[in-house]
């Protein structure tokens, strides 16, 4: 018997312009673009809904002229490599590092559309889809809701589902899916796959090597400037202490200061797909060790193809006091993150030392992790 799935599924067409239709009679749609698309009226706009023929086709008239205006006002541009790897007409699950709620996603399939592919279905915790009208907008916009509240014995009926979807989106070639590598964004700087999220994924298996059509392809993303660092150091800084509580619209406010905080310049590298290192995994092995293996390969991935900039050299440089990457920034360089980090430091409203290493380390890890993978053997 097939599964129901309408509980965690994104909207079809038909219900994209139903959704769409009532939302935009709220005054925050209308202002929002107002804003993104001035001078096109709701009558315009509802007109074009109604003749819609695809999700894909919502996207480029209703969502991409949004981001284009964040990437304009708030990047110098965003470079990409690999794509010519993916094939049009193959589904693919691509796990990400995970650095902003929901630029990563969003800036790749803005590249996804601009190169012609179909973009993808995009996982989201149900903890970022609190509001109703978020919800709706989620979910027009190709998300799959991901449950992060619940009972253990709920969560688990949960996994199976998502599991299950995942595994029916992708085998029958519906769509590719983005999922980010862990439960919420790195603070730290370390992009690391969570053993729990391909637990999820093989659930109902007992070989890695029988889900290689899941066609995982690893995903990096890379900020000049990293979204919300200030506030990611504050939350590091607090969890060391052992007093973070996690307060009342602070993802709202992560994805606002997110959207509009300058990032630089942003690079996202699509890696090799994974199946033919699935099948050099040892049968032997645990299925749990088997899980291990994937994610170092998955980690491997991200970070051969991880693009560094001046700023990830400099904090190195600066956390370790010396000049082992000077050759990779000027002078100039140097002194304008410096500017910039005592900036971002005086926002956390902390005195404390730690303060300082933790936002060093924040850009200066994925150098670290960069060198020890590329020195590892497969």
């Amino acid at each position: 018997m097939s599964m129901n799935y309408d509980d965690i599924r994104p909207y079809n067409l038909q219900e994209v312009y139903e959704v769409f239709r009532k939302l935009s009679k709220l005054q925050t749609i209308r202002r929002m673009y107002e804003i993104f698309m001035p001078g096109v009226s709701m009558s315009t706009l509802e007109a074009q809904a109604s003749m819609l023929t695809s999700i894909d086709e919502f996207q480029r008239l209703f969502i991409l002229p949004g981001v284009n205006k964040i990437i304009d006002d708030t990047t110098s541009g965003i470079t990409f490599s690999g794509f010519e790897k993916l094939k049009q007409t193959q589904s693919y699950l691509f796990i990400s590092n995970h650095r902003d709620i929901v630029l990563d996603s969003t800036f790749f399939e803005t590249i996804l559309h601009n190169l012609g592919f179909n973009t993808t279905e995009t996982a989201i915790g149900d903890n970022l889809l609190k509001s109703k009208v978020i919800k709706e907008v989620a979910k027009i916009n190709k998300t799959i809701t991901v449950m992060r509240d619940g009972s253990v014995k709920d969560l688990y009926k949960s996994a199976l589902k998502l599991s299950a979807y995942i595994r029916e989106t992708i085998s029958t070639n519906r769509s590719s899916i983005w999922i980010a590598q862990r439960n919420g964004r790195t603070k730290d700087g370390n992009d690391l796959t969570q053993p729990g999220l391909l637990k999820m994924l093989f659930i109902n298996c007992d070989s890695v090597i029988d889900f290689a059509n899941l066609n995982i392809v690893p995903l990096s993303i890379n900020y000049e400037f990293e979204p919300c660092d200030h506030l990611k150091v504050l939350e590091t800084f607090k969890s060391i202490k052992g007093n973070y509580i996690k307060q009342p619209g602070e993802d709202l406010n992560s994805i606002i200061t997110g959207v509009k905080q300058f990032k630089g310049r942003i690079h996202l590298a699509v890696g090799n797909l994974m199946n033919t290192k699935l099948k050099k995994i040892k049968k032997s092995l645990s299925v749990n060790d088997k899980l291990k293996e994937l994610a170092r390969l998955i980690d491997f991935e991200i970070y051969r193809n991880y693009r560094l900039f001046p700023n990830n050299y400099i904090a190195y440089d600066l956390l370790y006091e010396d000049n082992t990457f000077n050759s990779y920034y000027t002078e100039s360089d140097k002194d304008s993150f410096i500017q910039y980090f005592h900036k971002k430091i005086a926002l956390t409203g902390e005195k404390n030392p730690l303060i300082k290493q933790f936002f060093l380390q924040l850009y200066a890890n994925p150098v670290i992790n960069q060198l020890a993978i590329l020195k590892s053997e497969l």
